[in-house]
């Protein structure tokens, strides 16, 4: 049943990517008709050839948009997570200064 998870897991991963790839292979696609036209009908290139190519341009756009913004989010989180997380200078509630162990470690060490 575990392989089952890593499969379903695997196939949103990759539909996750085609959504916002097909975004702006659309935009693309929009914006150069002419080049969009010119791939399509390139006669050395198979039907199937082209789906693929297709396909794969989607995802590989899709995957670099949604690392590059998930990146973003989870530095955003941990900036403000860290300014909020740290209590703005507050000692920590943990001493290890207190512990006579701590000390004596502490001092051997040097």
């Amino acid at each position: 049943m575990e392989w089952l998870k890593i499969s379903l897991e695997r196939l949103l991963g990759f539909l996750a990517a085609l959504i916002p790839g097909a975004a702006v292979l659309l935009l693309f696609i929009l914006h150069y008709p002419e080049l969009a036209a010119r791939v399509w009908q390139l006669d050395y290139l198979g039907y199937q050839t082209k789906v693929v190519l297709s396909v794969f341009c989607m995802f590989l756009a899709g995957w670099t948009i949604s690392t590059a913004f998930n990146s973003l989010l989870h530095a955003i989180g941990g900036a403000i997570g860290g300014f909020i997380g740290s209590g703005s200078g507050q000692e920590p509630k943990f001493k290890p200064w207190h512990n006579a162990n701590w000390r004596s470690l502490l001092s051997g060490y040097f």
